[in-house]
């Protein structure tokens, strides 16, 4: 594993669910992203970092979508 960071459902972030974020210790400024998305961020961290060589990164299906990022 080179990278890392928990997911939380969407229903977390809603005024709702504000005190467990808060004892929870979730930071203040942190906003809802999808699983792709948290994924994508930590691949190009990993990129930028130069800790890994490559040029593409398939993914397996989430819900029914394929997903394909490409590298600069």
């Amino acid at each position: 594993m080179i990278e890392g960071r928990l997911f939380l459902p969407d229903e977390w972030f809603d005024e709702a669910h504000a005190q467990k974020r808060s004892a929870c210790g979730v930071p203040e400024d942190l906003e809802y992203q999808t699983k792709p998305e948290i994924g994508l961020v930590l691949l190009q961290k990993a990129a930028k970092r130069g800790s890994l060589p490559f040029q593409w990164v398939a993914a397996d299906e989430l819900y029914g979508i394929r997903l394909l990022f490409e590298m600069e």
